[in-house]
């Protein structure tokens, strides 16, 4: 009885023990595989990482380049827009030039016609004088 007894405990000390290790050897799998995915996940956020990094840089240089495009575009338009002022007060001053022309000619004129209306007085005078 003794040695059933025995017999009885070793089979269920060897039941257990494969027990155990069928359990460890499940659990190590699960652990390895547990790892894989941990490791799989950094993978995959590293990547991930790099990849919205990469595209941050790509569109801060777009966004850069276009606002020195869109600053280049107003540094130009401001050019034009002096250019345009510069213009418009060259065309002021010839304009005003061309007027103090005119007013010249005008003080010109009326002294000519005084100087006609005085010439023509004086030259039908002596007519009215023989009549």
């Amino acid at each position: 009885m003794l040695q059933r007894l025995d017999g009885a405990l070793t089979g269920m000390r060897k039941m257990h023990l494969e027990q155990d290790e069928r359990t460890t050897g499940m659990m190590d799998a699960m652990l390895r595989e547990l790892k894989g995915d941990i490791k799989n996940t950094r993978d995959q956020s590293v990547q991930m990482f790099d990849e919205v990094q990469r595209q941050l840089e790509t569109r801060s240089e777009r966004e850069g380049a276009m606002l020195l495009n869109l600053l280049d575009t107003i540094s130009s338009m401001q050019n034009e827009m002096i250019d345009h002022e510069q213009s418009k007060l060259t065309m002021m001053g010839d304009i005003q030039t061309l007027l103090d022309k005119v007013a010249v000619l005008g003080m010109q004129t009326s002294g000519l016609v005084k100087e006609m209306g005085t010439l023509k007085a004086s030259v039908e005078k002596p007519s009215a004088g023989k009549r």
